[in-house]
């Protein structure tokens, strides 16, 4: 599949997939920071936990509210090489943000700390549904999960570097420095920034929709490449939500992020306190999924320009109902800690490929990116309120050491995902792939903006 892949898919989207992977991969570990270092954080401005977890629930509630106008606002800044322009400014809002996090003089205060983190979340969400959204519009449709996937793999190998490279700064150079690690990835983001937006251009553009068509494929904003400055008619906030396909998707992804909060924060305490696990090894253990969540992510993105979106999705969501549901063994040894893990994470991170792809498929000419946001408020909302809901669940079982707690949070999870199965099945119609108009629902093709759409497959 790769080989074919690299053969005929237009260049110029692999150079865009190489600049936007790279910002994604600076956006999201910009959001990890205030986990990375909370050590640091907590002594310097002498915070109670509950002090540091409202500052985290800020932040992450800021990406939730922020997603939807902001993304409106950035909609009618133009589409194709032009959507750059508004993606950059908002990028530079938590960029710069984050930035001055790192210097003593004025971060000093905690209110302020706290304020640009607040800044940060609100702009870093809607930059999110931007990014994807360039990263859609310099794919073909029929490689858009493949590469959609391939994009969100900086979410978690784009983090794991980042780890990599906090964990080298701060050994290198001391804990005394520590506020410098807030420079390190605005840095970063402003040089590849500065690159991509030179090369993001009409020329660039009409080269790729040209490749493309010679290739046999079709594009998301269709073959003029001219119309940079569309912008959809009013009311197209409302039509998203109408549809189907996007707004039954948005409550998915609040379903999909609940269970990734969810198990992020049930993990580490469950092998440290019911596995009896050391600390320190519990911390590492707790990421092993990561291996094989980018690698679900191209392989269940890419099998999904085959089989199609829904099919794909539903696979998915069934697979991490199962997995949930098997977690509650993981305490038992390490072997069957590790295998559990990678099971689950072949599937916990892939079902994003496909939520989007769902969006880019299903949404109107320059309507992209408030699907996006959609989607994106629809995550951070469900990912906000997991972590009281499983951490009330092991409260009300007896707390840390009870096991009975964790599995009522794993039970949960289970069936989040069994909800998110059967709102798809139901309520939503195939994107592409053998099933395109044919698969069970109850919903029309209409009414999902697929009655005109042809199938992708039968482009070849």
């Amino acid at each position: 599949m790769n080989e074919k892949i690299i053969k005929k898919v237009p260049p110029q989207t692999w150079t865009a997939w190489g600049f936007l992977w790279i910002i994604y991969a600076v956006n999201a570990n910009i959001r990890e920071l205030l986990n990375r270092i909370s050590p640091y954080i907590i002594e310097e401005y002498g915070i109670s936990a509950t002090t540091f977890g409202l500052l985290q629930t800020f932040a992450l509630f800021g990406l939730a509210a922020g997603a939807i106008p902001l993304s409106a606002w950035a909609d009618k800044g133009g589409t194709g090489w032009a959507r750059k322009k508004r993606s950059f400014a908002l990028a530079s809002v938590y960029l710069t943000a984050t930035l001055l996090c790192g210097f003593q003089a004025i971060s000093a205060v905690f209110a302020v700390f706290f304020a640009l983190n607040v800044i940060r979340g609100l702009t870093s969400g809607a930059g999110e549904a931007c990014e994807v959204g360039m990263m859609m519009e310099w794919s073909p449709k029929e490689k858009s999960g493949f590469f959609v996937g391939l994009h969100h793999t900086g979410y978690p190998w784009g983090t794991l570097i980042g780890g990599i490279i906090v964990t080298f700064y701060l050994s290198t150079f001391g804990d005394e420095v520590w506020r410098y690690v807030f420079l390190i990835f605005p840095i970063t983001g402003y040089i590849v920034w500065s690159f991509y937006y030179k090369w993001s251009g009409p020329m660039n553009y009409q080269r790729f929709q040209d490749n493309a068509v010679k290739s046999g494929y079709t594009t998301q904003l269709g073959q003029d490449s001219n119309d940079s400055d569309f912008t959809p008619p009013p009311g197209l906030l409302g039509r998203c939500i109408k549809n189907p396909n996007i707004s039954i998707i948005v409550i998915v992804a609040f379903c999909c992020l609940f269970c990734y909060s969810g198990i992020n924060f049930w993990l580490t305490p469950y092998i440290t306190f019911v596995g009896n696990f050391d600390p320190a090894l519990a911390a590492s253990l707790s990421v092993v999924f990561t291996i094989t969540g980018g690698l679900g992510q191209v392989f269940w993105g890419g099998i999904s320009d085959r089989i199609g979106s829904k099919t794909a999705l539903l696979i998915c969501t069934m697979w991490l109902v199962v997995a949930f549901v098997l977690m509650q063994f993981a305490g038992i040894s390490l072997a069957l800690l590790i295998i559990l893990q990678l099971f689950m994470g072949f599937a916990l991170n892939a079902v994003y490929a496909m939520i989007y792809k769902f969006i880019a498929v299903s949404s109107e000419k320059g309507g992209v990116v408030m699907g996006n946001s959609l989607v994106v408020f629809g995550m951070y909302f469900g990912g906000g309120i997991a972590t009281f809901v499983i951490g009330a669940l092991i409260d009300a079982a007896g707390g840390w050491q009870t096991a009975s707690g964790y599995y009522a949070g794993l039970y949960v999870m289970a069936g989040m995902m069994l909800a998110a199965f059967i709102i798809t099945l139901l309520f939503t119609r195939e994107t592409n792939g053998p099933r395109f108009k044919k698969d069970f629902s109850l919903v029309s093709l209409k009414a999902c903006n697929l009655e005109d759409v042809e199938d992708p497959n039968n482009v070849h």
